[in-house]
Parts: structure tokens; C-alpha cells; sequence
């Protein structure tokens, strides 16, 4: 028996399940590796359509073949890596070829591609799902050294190529085919069949790791035509929108009156409406229950009016960086608002980046040295003030002297000139006596 014989039934979100969804009724197909046949027993009885398959499993291909117009099957007609069942195929035409979880399968899958493209009509439509190497059980288990395969899913050992997001998309563009749909089938860590979880990673790579793109994606359902048409992306941005950190907002700071919020770390909002708190002076936030950095911090207060009015924290239990982020860890957590008297409304909102007790310890005793740095240099600017003080006063004395000894000397001249304008006279009246008594004579 096939390790891929899982029965008949469409099992509910199954690649199987969304391509039955994906054809239309009395529709030509061709489906690559069927298995059994669940999809394609399901495709003739229910949607009437006439279908072709090619499978390499020889007993599982038998029993497909039951349902099935043409069946290239066994390990020379039903073997993808020649291209046998491809001239066997000839010159058939399909409004559909489903290919699920097989390319990885292939030693070439580029080229298996082009031949399925060929095969195609005009309008016709090639159904894909590619398991997604990158999902975060993969790295779960390569942080720990580990690359174990398995006998079905994203590490089958059959594998032959492995794929991500992007070689998906360039081995798409290489064969030179449009995606005209994309969507994916979604696994948490935990419902996969590799046995791993985050337990023992630090916060900062388990943050990362259930943020970026794609990260549950199992695997992708992709609709590919040879025409560009406008793509219908059911991924958008890929990022996990599940909630991922509870957020706490305690009304004047009592915990009967706490209020419990569920958030996304990338994108914090909550919201308290005041009027059940009369005469509320204060909300206290708890943003995260981890160590983490608080960024992007607002919180504004709304009247009755609707006007908004930000206001910014009076304290921090944590280490307040700015007006706009803190750093917490998980025993100093706190941030605290005033509230306006006429709030009727409260706004917050902010990002979190998750930090490891190691890094807060750190950023503590950075803290630490930084206040006992300021402490020194406010010493030490006390002590140049003081001798700016008494350099000041010296120079006030010494001003004060300098402007006595100018009067000095100003005296000084003043004597000297009278001393002069003296003798000048003394001399004048001698010569004039000299002179008198010369005359007589």
C-alpha cells in the first residue's frame, strides 16, 4: 500500500479539497501523481469531469486508473523524470493540470513544468501546491542541529528539491508562467509532523521567527496560466496575525479595576472607555509580560468632544529611553499616565521587540553607570561653578584694586604736575631776583 493512500474523502482544508473547489464542472484534466485516486474519483463522480493521470506508483495508480479516461502509470509511462508520459499524452489538451506536492518529488522540476505547460490550453489553468521548506518547524529544527527527514510532509525523505517562497516564485517566472492565484495552507509549529517547539529559544529569535513572512505557510496553492491576469493574493503580507502578547491596563493603578487586552506584537492598540471610572486620575499600562523594547509609544486622551490630546508618561518602572519608548523587564513593567480631568476616553498604542533577561540585565547596569555618571559629572560641574564663582570674585577684586591703583596714580600725576607748576614758579621768581640784582649793579 502507498504511503500516500489516505482513502476517498475530501479531507477538509487538503490540497485534495482545494482543488476539487478550484475546477470546473465537466472540465478536461490532467492530474499529476493521483495517488489512489481521491481527487480525481471525486472530480469524475461529482463535477463530471473526463481525467487523465500519470503516476509512477504502479498498485496506487491501478486503483486511480478506475476513475481516470488515459492513466500513465509504472515506472516507465508513469515516471515524471522522462518524458514518455508526456509524448504519450499527445497531442491531448487540458483546461486544467493539477500537480500537487509532486515538483519537489522531481529531478527536474523546470523542465517537468514546461512539459505540463505545453499540455496546457490557451485558457487553461495548472493547480500547484509546493510544500514550503521555510516553515518555522524547519528552522525549529535546524537551530537545534537537526535536519531529520520523514516519511510524509515537508522533510518527506522522497524529496528531491526543496522550496521557499521565493525559488517557488523564480522556477514559476523561469518557465515563464503567471500566477493568476495564490494562497497557502496554514500549520502552527505544533500541528506538524516535526516534533519541535520554541521552548529553550531566546525571545528575540522566537519574536522573529512568528513575525516574518510566511511563517506557518505548510504549504502553497498556487494557480498558474500562460497569460498575465490580475493576481488574487490571499497572502497579502504573509505575517501571522494571531494574537501574541496580552497587554494590562490598570485604572489608577488598582488591580480590581485591570483590564486585559490580546494583542499582535507588531501593532498594540487598546482602548478604555473611562465613563464606568469615576473621578480616574491615572491609567498604568502593562504593555508586554516579557522583557521587551517598547517603541512607538503614544497615548492620547479624548473628550467628550472627540478631541485628542496626547499625553506623555509621568513614570517608568522600567528604563524610560524617551518620551516615545521604554525598555521593561518582567519585574519592572509599569508605565504611568495622568489622565486630563475631562477624559472620557483613553488611547494607547505602541510596537514591542521582545529582549532577553540578559540584555535587560545588561541595559540595567548600563542604566546604573549612566546615573552614576550623571551624578559625577553634576559633582564636578558644582565644583567648576564654584571656582567659576571664585575666580569671578577674584576678578571683581582685582578689578576693585585695579581701579584704587589708577586713582593712585592719577593722584600721582596730579602731585607731579603741581609739583612742577611749583618749581616752574620758584625758578621764575629766582631768575627774576637774579635778574634785578644784576640790573643794579
Amino acid at each position: 500500500m502507498s504511503k500516500y493512500d489516505f482513502g476517498y474523502q475530501l479531507e477538509a482544508g487538503s490540497t485534495n479539497e482545494w482543488a476539487f473547489q478550484m475546477v470546473q464542472e465537466n472540465s478536461r484534466v490532467l492530474e499529476i501523481g493521483p495517488a489512489i485516486g481521491n481527487l480525481t474519483s471525486h472530480l469524475v463522480k461529482d463535477k463530471h469531469c473526463t481525467v487523465d493521470i500519470v503516476e509512477i506508483d504502479e498498485e496506487a495508480g491501478k486503483k486511480a486508473a478506475e476513475f481516470a479516461q488515459r492513466a500513465q502509470i509504472g515506472s516507465v509511462d508513469g515516471n515524471l523524470n522522462t518524458d514518455t508520459w508526456y509524448h504519450n499524452l499527445q497531442p491531448e489538451k487540458y483546461d486544467y493540470v493539477i500537480s500537487l506536492d509532486v515538483l519537489e518529488h522531481l529531478e527536474n522540476p523546470e523542465h517537468v513544468l514546461q512539459n505540463l505547460k505545453k499540455l496546457l490550453k490557451e485558457s487553461g489553468k495548472i493547480l500547484l501546491s509546493v510544500p514550503n521548506l521555510a516553515h518555522n518547524a524547519v528552522i525549529l529544527e535546524l537551530l537545534q542541529n537537526n535536519f531529520r527527514y520523514h516519511d510524509l510532509g515537508l522533510l518527506d525523505r522522497t524529496h528531491v528539491h526543496f522550496f521557499a517562497y521565493e525559488s517557488m516564485i523564480k522556477m514559476i517566472e523561469d518557465v515563464q508562467l503567471h500566477i493568476n492565484y495564490i494562497d497557502a495552507i496554514k500549520k502552527a509549529v505544533s500541528d506538524t509532523e516535526i516534533k519541535c517547539s520554541f521552548e529553550g529559544i531566546p525571545v528575540e529569535v522566537e519574536q522573529y521567527l512568528k513575525t516574518r513572512r510566511f511563517a506557518d505557510v505548510y504549504q502553497y496553492l498556487v494557480v498558474l496560466e500562460k497569460k498575465e491576469t490580475e493576481r488574487i493574493d490571499k497572502l497579502k503580507d504573509g505575517i501571522i496575525r494571531q494574537d501574541m502578547c496580552q497587554t494590562k491596563i490598570l485604572v489608577d493603578g488598582l488591580l480590581k479595576n485591570q483590564i486585559i487586552f490580546q494583542n499582535h506584537y507588531d501593532n498594540v492598540s487598546v482602548e478604555v472607555d473611562m465613563e464606568g471610572y469615576k473621578d480616574a486620575s491615572s491609567i498604568r499600562l502593562v504593555p508586554v509580560e516579557n522583557c521587551a523594547l517598547v517603541y512607538g509609544l503614544h497615548a492620547y486622551s479624548i473628550n467628550e468632544k472627540g478631541v485628542k490630546k496626547e499625553i506623555g508618561y509621568n513614570w517608568t518602572s522600567g528604563i524610560g529611553i524617551d518620551d516615545n519608548c521604554v525598555v521593561l523587564s518582567e519585574a519592572s513593567s509599569e508605565v504611568n499616565y495622568l489622565l486630563e480631568s475631562d477624559t472620557k476616553k483613553a488611547e494607547i498604542v505602541f510596537k514591542c521587540k521582545l529582549l532577553s533577561e540578559t540584555v535587560i540585565q545588561g541595559m540595567q547596569e548600563l542604566e546604573k553607570q549612566k546615573k552614576q555618571f550623571l551624578q559625577l559629572l553634576n559633582e564636578k560641574n558644582n565644583e567648576i561653578n564654584e571656582k567659576n564663582n571664585e575666580i569671578n570674585e577674584r576678578e571683581i577684586k582685582q578689578q576693585e584694586t585695579e581701579t584704587e591703583l589708577y586713582k593712585v596714580i592719577e593722584q600721582k600725576d596730579m602731585l607731579n604736575e603741581e609739583l612742577t607748576r611749583i618749581k616752574s614758579h620758584i625758578f621764575y621768581r629766582i631768575y627774576m631776583k637774579l635778574y634785578r640784582m644784576l640790573h643794579r649793579k
